[in-house]
């Protein structure tokens, strides 16, 4: 089948047809243009997460396609990346990490850090419910999407109130390598920047809260233990760095992909209205129908064979959960947002020992921010013309979104 970019208008737009096509024709599929193997089918994508014929280690790659003299400038931020962030290791290290971090992500931390999400996301509603009974269209990306998790980890990892500007910042410039921004030449200079002040400004927090505990992420991980071995100070200014990266903009994402889907199905956002039970099982079907992350990127630890495909050791594996998650094997009529769908588990947050850390985050994050919404929003439209998706390859993310008020219906008033 004809080769795609997954940074061209159109799949930037909408990759759903794309990737059906990949399904149903060719689900072991060589891109020429990206050099890489798309997977597509949801049976295909969770064996990948589980296979050991593939490696976590993908950044090495972004490294040495750099000059010789940028690779020396840019080494810092690699090797950072490549020894402490756990989500580009394998096992063994990958594993010590991880038990010693998630710790941290307990139920009971999660359900502590559930009031101080409600506390942001009442004042966020409350200035959107006021910007928009103004009459004039608002950025829910701008108002609300993404300040809530900016506030959510900042809150978590003990930032302080009068940084969390600077610190909205940082997190802005390091998606443009990580998740493969499209138009930003220097994009890997300005993540290069931005790694190497929060380096500074983290390893300041460590050190502050070693002295001073606190209930925040940074004070778990001093005192996480596991057989004996604790977190180095470098580990946990870099874990820092990593849950800033994976959490801000994919959970903004998912903020925003929600409401735009809601407006798109009012049938389904009247029937949460109605049914505020239903949240929960709702956020599962946003991040399947919608979900922040297109795609995983893996390489081959060594040659082997999928379906009769030969994949050798260093070709590069997209893991196309965009396209699993829509898979009529899997799920039924898979292109319908249904909100109350049960069953089958989506890839959305990864999968296997890989799967998101911060997933219970993400989701306690996403059902209060619904259920504030459905109660302090008024009724609202999108204007179609407004949507921008940003040119990134590895997640699906909103851009812009213009939202405005709309008048109830005398059904409703009456109510």
């Amino acid at each position: 089948m004809k080769d795609q970019y997954l940074l061209s208008p159109e799949l930037i737009s909408d990759p759903y047809p794309y990737f059906a096509q990949l399904r149903s024709t060719d689900p072991v599929h060589w891109n020429e243009r990206h050099r890489a193997w798309f997977l597509s089918r949801y049976a295909d994508v969770v064996g990948a997460f589980r296979s050991p014929d593939l490696t976590a280690d993908r950044i090495k790659l972004v490294y040495e396609k750099q000059s010789s003299s940028r690779k020396e400038d840019l080494k810092r931020t690699f090797d950072l990346i490549r020894s402490k962030w756990f989500g580009y290791m394998d096992p063994p290290e990958h594993t010590r990490l991880r038990k010693l971090v998630q710790k941290s992500f307990s139920p009971e931390v999660v359900r502590r850090l559930e009031d101080q999400v409600d506390a942001a996301c009442d004042g966020l509603a409350d200035r959107l419910h006021g910007d928009l009974n103004t009459g004039e269209p608002i950025d829910f990306m701008e108002v609300f999407a993404r300040p809530l998790p900016a506030y959510v980890i900042a809150d978590m990892l003990g930032v302080p109130r009068e940084d969390r500007e600077q610190f909205e910042y940082w997190s802005s410039e390091l998606v443009l390598m990580l998740f493969g921004a499209l138009g930003s030449p220097d994009r890997v200079e300005r993540t290069h920047a931005a790694m190497m002040q929060l380096e500074e400004y983290f390893q300041g927090l460590v050190r502050l809260y070693e002295g001073r505990p606190a209930d925040n992420v940074i004070s778990h991980l001093l005192r996480a233990e596991e057989e004996g071995r604790v977190l180095n100070r470098d580990e946990i200014t870099a874990t820092c760095i990593m849950l800033l990266t994976a959490g801000d903009h994919t959970t903004a994402s998912l903020l925003g992909n929600t409401v735009l889907a809601l407006s798109n199905h009012p049938d389904q956002l009247d029937k949460l209205r109605a049914r505020p039970e239903l949240v929960p099982q709702a956020v599962e079907e946003f991040v399947r129908f919608e979900g922040p992350l297109k795609v995983t990127v893996r390489v081959a630890a060594r040659e082997h064979t999928l379906h009769g495909r030969t994949i050798r050791e260093g070709d590069r594996v997209y893991l196309l959960q965009g396209a699993a998650n829509r898979d009529p094997e899997q799920f039924s009529d898979p292109d319908k947002l249904d909100v109350e769908r049960q069953g089958p588990t989506h890839v959305g947050f990864g999968h296997g020992i890989h799967f998101c850390l911060g997933s219970a985050v993400a989701r306690m994050t996403a059902r209060v921010a619904i259920r504030a919404l459905l109660t302090r929003m008024p009724r609202f439209e999108v204007n179609a013309d407004s949507v921008q998706w940003e040119p990134y390859m590895i997640t699906r993310s909103l851009q812009s979104l213009q939202i405005r008020a709309v008048q109830p219906t005398r059904q409703e008033v009456g109510a």
